[in-house]
């Protein structure tokens, strides 16, 4: 009887390089998310402390305040305020990036799941071989056909 042969696939390492790529792109993808919780959390802390600064600001004729109060108030609002836009501009930048990220994440995976399915596909040929093979050995030492007789 012979020996069967060895699967071998052609792109082994390629589909190993998939894989890695896939993977590295799946955690980037998960940090850029993250990054991006974390951004959408400080953009709501922002818009706690703005409306907080604003609620002092409506309170002010119940408390005697100075020139220079409403100064440094003023500027503490702005200040909140430009920061709420910046966050916001890099919330949307973030999102943006991140579909981009998304999108490349699949094209990775349907890539990767394209050599995983030529594999089966030719793994699955490879066994129909070898069953054909072993069949006919089997048969032809039932039958005492030896080969070279």
């Amino acid at each position: 009887m012979s020996r069967a042969g060895r699967f071998r696939f052609p792109l082994d390492a390629v589909l190993k390089v998939r894989s890695l790529k896939e993977e590295q792109a799946r955690l980037e993808l998960a940090a850029a998310l993250e990054e991006y919780r974390q951004t959408r959390r400080a953009l709501e802390a922002n818009r706690t402390r703005l409306a907080g600064a604003r609620a002092d600001l409506s309170g002010a004729r119940t408390r005697e305040w100075t020139g220079a109060d409403y100064h440094i108030l003023k500027s503490y609002l702005d200040r909140l305020t430009l920061s709420a836009e910046a966050l916001t501009r890099r919330l949307e930048r973030q999102e943006v990036e991140n579909r981009a990220r998304q999108q490349a994440l699949e094209k990775l995976h349907q890539e990767k799941r394209l050599l995983e399915r030529w594999r089966e596909r030719l793994y699955r040929e490879f066994i129909r071989e070898v069953k054909t093979r072993l069949e006919k050995e089997v048969e032809d030492a039932a039958l005492a056909r030896w080969p070279g007789r």
